[in-house]
């Protein structure tokens, strides 16, 4: 999606300010949350091979949130990560970075922004959108299937371990910094909503259920719906 594009759809979603009726119309969209260690952008991918035997053509939506987010606030796309990522900016950084008034932009705007795309694109439909909050952001809009991967820490860790080659302490390093920046994030965009688990419609234990099971059980439920 062009940077043109986007400014277009994120213009006309302020200008009509998307009254609730709006919400409970359009087209379907998926979203996927996962633990780090849970493989949610390979189960993006799988559910979206299974659609295009179906002859749906779906996009998938993760880090090129971030990168438009970054192209519409003309902003690092590293600056974008670190504030997506819930990371706390101190006190130097929020003045270093006020002497530049190309780059500078506060927090809020940016997840704002985040929020812009996200739930532009899903009023568009056809979109499975991993992680960035989008269970959340879309919470309102009932043509969205919500879904969440976890798994014990033990599973997680080995995953981890096996797929980028860390060692157990490494692992369970980034997996506890990874897990708490997710949480925030997520919980930043829920703030109004209350438990953060109501938001989905069906959560799976990938140390037990298969990604290809995952993928037959979600094709299932969009099936039932008469999405395909």
């Amino acid at each position: 999606m062009g940077n043109t594009l986007l400014k277009y759809m994120v213009d006309s979603y302020e200008r009509r300010n998307v009254a609730e009726e709006s919400k409970q119309t359009g087209l379907p969209f998926i979203t996927i949350s996962r633990e780090h260690g849970c493989q949610g952008n390979t189960l993006a991918h799988m559910i979206n091979a299974e659609l295009l035997r179906h002859k749906q053509q779906w996009d998938i939506l993760n880090k090129e949130i971030l990168h438009e987010t970054a192209r519409e606030l003309n902003l690092p796309a590293d600056h974008v990560q670190k504030v997506a990522a819930g990371l706390d900016r101190t006190a130097i950084d929020e003045i270093l970075n006020s002497f530049s008034v190309k780059y500078y932009k506060s927090d809020r705007k940016v997840r704002r922004t985040i929020a812009m795309v996200v739930e532009t694109r899903a009023q568009a439909g056809k979109v499975i959108i991993v992680g960035r909050g989008g269970a959340a952001l879309t919470r309102n809009m009932s043509t969205g299937i919500h879904i969440r991967l976890w798994a014990p820490i033990t599973y997680r860790l080995a995953n981890m371990m096996e797929r980028k080659g860390l060692n157990r302490e490494e692992a369970f390093v980034l997996l506890s910094k990874v897990d708490l920046k997710r949480y925030k994030f997520q919980r930043d965009f829920a703030k109004d909503h209350g438990d953060i688990n109501e938001l989905f419609d069906v959560t799976f234990d990938c140390s037990k259920i298969s990604l290809a099971e995952i993928t037959k059980m979600v094709m299932t439920l969009l099936t039932e719906r008469g999405i395909v």
